[in-house]
């Protein structure tokens, strides 16, 4: 049994499940044909004291490739006691790369799609508004799903919903080729991301995948002692050789040193959809 921490439920997602029983520590639910694999998944709405209190439609504007998101602000001490704390920044290169390439698929299927470490929400609240998808948005911390929450309630035309999930920790909780389209955008920060991050992609998408990334290269010391600089983004690197046989093309934005990676799978037939 997978320990599922749903934050939010959107009303078309929970059609696709089944209650099974509620208790106070939450509701346990049968994971639909839809989304994932034929077993059952705890599902706990666990509360976040400090999370909660940002819920007041504290939120700034950013530009998302030309479109205006309101993006919750994050309080000071939100991140304390957070294993990870990457998501509670914007990261908007990398975010702006990958929204450009999921804009540019044209008749491409995205009613369904999956994002992976959505952080404050910016990308995933773009693309549901802009192509009308029903977007999962992913994190593994917690408080950083309910700052993506409070992102997605600021604005309007947006369908998604928010799961807690690391694709870095255990078998995938989805059933294979069950979104239109995956998507990600400065998750890719360590050599030892590139192999997991690339079967997350793998695994949830049945058509396209898009990776936002800012090339960074990594400092190290030299065998004289002295501060070197990586020849090439490592991690970058290491997802590429994944991604070989999919990788359909690369689109480069050096005003902003970062790219999208555009992966495709061959299509499937016979799809779960939502209706």
């Amino acid at each position: 049994m997978h320990l599922w921490h749903y934050v939010g439920p959107h009303p078309k997602l929970i059609q696709t499940m089944h209650v099974m029983c509620e208790t106070e520590a939450g509701v346990l639910l049968k994971w639909g044909r839809t989304y994932g694999h034929r077993q059952t998944i705890a599902i706990c709405r666990e509360s976040h004291a400090e999370a909660d209190d940002v819920m007041s439609g504290d939120t700034e504007s950013v530009d998302v490739d030309g479109l205006s998101v309101r993006l919750a602000r994050v309080p000071e001490t939100l991140g304390l006691g957070c294993e990870d704390v990457t998501g509670f920044q914007a990261w908007l290169p990398a975010t702006r790369a990958a929204a450009r390439a999921f804009r540019q698929l044209g008749s491409v299927e995205t009613r369904l799609v999956l994002e992976l470490g959505c952080g404050l929400g910016a990308l995933g609240t773009a693309m549901s508004r802009e192509r009308k998808s029903f977007v999962v948005m992913t994190d593994k911390e917690l408080p950083v799903l309910q700052l993506a929450k409070q992102t997605a309630e600021a604005n309007a035309g947006v369908k998604l919903d928010v799961v807690a999930y690391d694709f870095v920790k255990g078998s995938s909780p989805w059933r294979q080729g069950c979104f239109d389209s995956v998507l990600a955008a400065d998750v890719l920060f360590l050599d030892q991301l590139s192999s997991p991050l690339f079967e997350a992609f793998r695994v949830a998408g049945a058509g396209t995948g898009i990776l936002g990334h800012q090339i960074r290269r990594a400092v190290y010391r030299g065998a004289d002692g002295k501060p070197c600089l990586e020849a090439h983004d490592s991690a970058l690197e290491g997802f590429r050789q994944r991604a070989e046989k999919q990788l359909r093309s690369t689109e480069n934005f050096p005003e902003e040193e970062s790219m999208a990676l555009v992966l495709e799978w061959p299509a499937q037939s016979k799809r779960p959809r939502l209706k």
